[in-house]
């Protein structure tokens, strides 16, 4: 067998059997394997295979492993134009970036979308920052960072509820509930409004409607004049729960009238 030793370099020293042949031809090279001075890179033509690198940091194709192109303890980085990284991959930790680093995935298993808005930790688990829609069409939930209120829709776009804060002039912050209810061609016939304190329930047919709060229970016209047709509630200087009406024109005491509850039964005074 004849063979070739080449000369030492950085302490190493390469040697190759001389077998099979090699055509050199204007525009073309034939030949089954193309090698580095060290060896530790090649072109294996003859059986479809590569390595650029070594054994402990390469990027291979059928070599690691059959049918495979594998990048062995190696960064992978995409820049654009500019010099900026666009997508990062580090081979010892498995760490990435995408977009601009606008989208992570950090070794410790958290990981980040859309700029910071889609968040795992794996501390404070979960958050989501940003619009939630749960369907396109039909019956569908929708939060809306922006107006900080959670809103239901039904199939033909009706909303029929929401959730949001509310917030009086002395401060105080409340939830408020909305709900609809709509006839069979899409009429809106009631509307119920929930708060820390309050129910109201607007029968919008009749433009009626009927509270409950921490202080009293009301039944009121809910168009421009206001009028309260019954209103009840407990004097704590009196003790005794107060009740005012306004009764049609037709009643025997029609007009508003001034009732009080007494221990006999409610009595009217005035």
């Amino acid at each position: 067998m004849i063979g070739i030793a080449n000369s030492e370099f950085e302490e190493e020293r390469s040697s190759v059997p001389l077998s099979g042949s090699t055509e050199i031809l204007p525009g073309r090279i034939t030949t089954d394997r193309v090698v580095s001075a060290d060896g530790k890179s090649f072109m294996d033509l003859a059986n479809n295979a590569f390595r650029i690198g070594d054994e402990s940091s390469s990027l291979d194709w059928n070599v690691s492993k059959d049918e495979q192109l594998s990048i062995r303890n190696a960064n992978f980085e995409i820049n654009n134009s500019k010099g900026e990284i666009i997508s990062r991959i580090d081979g010892e930790s498995g760490a990435a970036v995408f977009g601009k680093g606008k989208n992570q995935f950090k070794d410790d298993g958290s990981f980040s979308f859309a700029d910071g808005n889609f968040l795992y930790d794996i501390i404070d688990g979960l958050s989501v920052i940003g619009k939630f829609q749960s369907n396109k069409n039909g019956n569908r939930i929708i939060v809306n960072p922006e107006t900080r209120c959670l809103e239901m829709y039904n199939k033909s776009n009706e909303k029929i509820l929401s959730m949001s804060f509310t917030e009086y002039e002395n401060g105080i912050i409340q939830p408020l509930f909305e709900c609809y209810t709509y006839s069979a061609n899409k009429e809106k016939l009631y509307s119920t409004l929930i708060t820390g304190g309050s129910v109201t329930v607007h029968n919008i047919t009749n433009n009626v409607a009927y509270s409950i709060d921490a202080s009293s229970i009301k039944v009121r016209d809910y168009g421009s004049s206001g009028d309260e047709h019954l209103y009840i509630s407990y004097n704590d200087n009196t003790k005794k729960m107060e009740i005012k009406m306004k009764l049609p024109d037709k009643n025997p005491i029609s007009g508003e009238s001034n009732w009080l509850y007494m221990k006999d039964g409610i009595v009217r005074i005035s």
